[in-house]
């Protein structure tokens, strides 16, 4: 049931908001180098399985759009297409945790990555898989993540919550991990890693599979 806003307060949407910053974004781009446009999402992925129609239709938050709000959503896109991207990064991190819309998360995901800010990418992709765990280019992006991590078991906090959210779909996330895992170079870290997660699934045979290929791997570099 919608709460009614106070009389004469029109009751706004963030997503309205969000369309409306889209057009700002639109205007602003280009006009200064260092404007931050459209970041590409990386390849890999980390679950292969459909997507449930009942997870897919997930309700996006519905809140009343503050000033402040309205406020840090510009600020925060102005920042970015003018190249201030580590107040436009805090900024947008900011209200990802304020209103835990996974529309804002990913923003804040893009904007960081454009700015080669691996702690609020981390901080900023956690809260996107927190409030849309089965986004596809959040898991996306969270596989491009995984490559991009010297030690692989700095990634373990954030995937083992992950795999958590649906047990039952578990077999799928090892099968698209395997994807991931065999490309990283450090093939004992991903072994590790591989391990520490499939750890609470023992009845799952994904699980037996990603470890033994990971093991293999590892194996085989020991003997070169």
């Amino acid at each position: 049931m919608k709460t009614k806003a106070p009389k004469g307060v029109k009751q706004w949407k963030l997503g309205f908001a969000l369309v409306l910053l889209g057009g700002v974004s639109a205007l602003t781009h280009g006009e200064t180098p260092g404007a931050v446009g459209p970041v590409p999402a990386p390849a890999p992925v980390i679950a292969t399985a459909p997507v449930p129609e009942a997870v897919r239709a997930r309700p996006l938050p519905i809140q009343e759009l503050t000033a402040r709000w309205v406020y840090q959503l510009l600020l925060a896109e102005i920042a970015a297409q003018r190249g201030h991207l580590g107040l436009a990064t805090k900024t947008y991190l900011d209200l990802a945790r304020t209103t835990k819309d996974p529309r804002v998360a990913r923003r804040a995901t893009e904007v960081a990555l454009y700015a080669h800010d691996l702690p609020a990418v981390q901080t900023a992709l956690t809260l996107w898989l927190k409030e849309d765990p089965k986004s596809p280019s959040a898991r996306e992006t969270l596989g491009g993540l995984i490559l991009s991590q010297p030690n692989l078991i700095d990634a373990l906090p954030i995937l083992a919550p992950l795999i958590a959210v649906d047990r039952s779909s578990a077999g799928d996330d090892f099968l698209g991990l395997d994807v991931v895992l065999v490309q990283h170079p450090d093939h004992a870290h991903a072994l590790s890693l591989a391990q520490r997660l499939t750890e609470p699934y023992p009845d799952v045979p994904e699980g037996h599979y990603l470890v033994s290929t990971l093991a293999a791997q590892a194996e085989k570099l020991i003997w070169r």
